[in-house]
């Protein structure tokens, strides 16, 4: 318990710093939840490991004032221990959290689809945008790729995940060497394949009658899709670090591009200029680790200082409320974490559509089913791989139709 004592310490509360990462975010959500679980993990026995978390966020946090965590022990079992979590400033709750940790047992089997198959971090070399100390960064540079000071300690390292698809490689290099963000790259890939199913659009709700394209661009005739995925890593040396720590670097960053991806369908290619940003806001925020441990492993099962996949997709927007999901894998392919978020999503409308009298309703959008069914072509529902302890893998197959995945062939015991 020491050692993770000084590891929270370390790396999660440096000197009563808050993470100021600049635009009108105020104190960053990803601090709140990182931090509220670092003082839940030091009341439990270290052989619990976090496996999920459900939080929710009251109140803007004021980056001039420190937060008080207050942990309340709701249960301790033998397998399971149950944490409630009130991050204050001063006499307002502004965060809870309720955290859930599991003792270590063994087990004979895992199951995970296949990671999305992209390009490693170091297939292209693009501009890379350095944050230094005590600076605030362009929150636009948040979709490019960068170094970013985390509590002028240590650096967030992202880089661009580029889907493996030859026919659209070049164009985005072009796209992103132009420092056009990076959501614009993925955007063409999933719409390049939309019209393979038929001649519907689509998003629906969505009258070009109303609206004049935006030509600057080839894409622009296109609806932005919600779908995006970036490496990263952590620019610190965390080789001797426990489990524990490494699973609450995966807590601080799993709140931080989701608030700019989210808004692509309204902010790139036709509904560009038609709106602007009223709020965005995480309301709820719920977080899942796989096969965290514990301390009963000696060695993690991933490393925050190594490259780790982050996926999001956003199914549905309503009642100003979006609905966000995300996976994060380790670079050899293991389903580290699981993410679902929902976000109070309010724009407004442009002196350009105010005048001109365009309907913005237009802006209102459902993904086809079969578009996100060809959007997962690179995250292969086909590719079903069961574990066996060994591990021995056999391949299971879906039926489109109805849905369900149909065993070809039985594991081999």
């Amino acid at each position: 318990m020491e050692k993770i004592e000084s590891e929270i310490k370390e790396y999660f509360f440096v000197e009563s710093k808050n993470w100021l990462i600049g635009g009108s975010r105020g104190l960053y959500g990803g601090q709140v939840i990182v931090q509220s679980l670092a003082s839940a993990t030091l009341t439990v026995p270290p052989e619990y490991g976090i496996h999920s978390m459900y939080s929710y966020f009251l109140l803007a946090g004021d980056y001039e004032k420190n937060i008080e965590f207050q942990v309340e022990r709701i249960r301790d079992g033998r397998s399971f221990a149950t944490r409630h979590v009130k991050a204050k400033q001063g006499d307002s709750t502004i965060f809870t959290v309720t955290c859930s940790f599991h003792k270590y047992e063994d087990y004979s089997t895992e199951i995970q689809y296949k990671m999305i198959d992209v390009y490693p971090p170091e297939h292209k070399i693009y501009p890379v945008v350095e944050h230094h100390k005590d600076k605030l960064p362009n929150p636009s540079q948040i979709f490019q790729d960068m170094n970013l000071s985390v509590f002028n300690k240590y650096s967030l390292i992202s880089r661009t995940a580029t889907f493996k698809d030859p026919e659209m490689e070049e164009t985005n290099s072009q796209i992103i060497k132009s420092r056009l963000w990076a959501a614009d790259a993925i955007n063409l890939i999933v719409n390049k394949h939309e019209n393979a199913f038929s001649d519907d659009k689509v998003f629906i709700n969505k009258d070009k009658s109303k609206v004049n394209p935006n030509m600057k661009h080839p894409y622009d005739n296109t609806v932005g899709n919600p779908l995006c995925c970036r490496w990263f890593k952590f620019g610190a040396n965390l080789e001797e670090c426990t489990q524990q720590t490494q699973y609450l670097f995966i807590a601080m960053i799993s709140d931080f591009w989701i608030p700019n991806f989210i808004s692509s369908p309204y902010f790139w290619g036709y509904n560009y200029g038609l709106v602007s940003i009223g709020m965005i806001v995480t309301l709820d925020h719920t977080l899942y680790f796989h096969n965290n441990t514990g301390n009963a492993k000696s060695k993690a099962k991933f490393r925050a200082d190594e490259w780790i996949l982050f996926t999001l997709e956003s199914p549905t927007v309503t009642n100003n409320k979006q609905f966000v999901t995300g996976k994060f894998y380790s670079q050899s392919g293991e389903h580290i974490a699981s993410i679902g978020q929902e976000t109070l999503f309010r724009v407004t409308e442009t002196k350009k559509v105010l005048k001109s009298n365009k309907n913005v309703e237009n802006l209102r959008f459902k993904l086809d089913e079969n578009v996100l069914n060809l959007a997962r072509e690179y995250n292969p529902i086909t590719n079903f791989n069961y574990i066996q302890r060994e591990p021995k893998l056999v391949s299971f197959e879906s039926d489109e139709k109805k849905s369900e995945f149909i065993a070809t062939q039985k594991p081999k015991l």
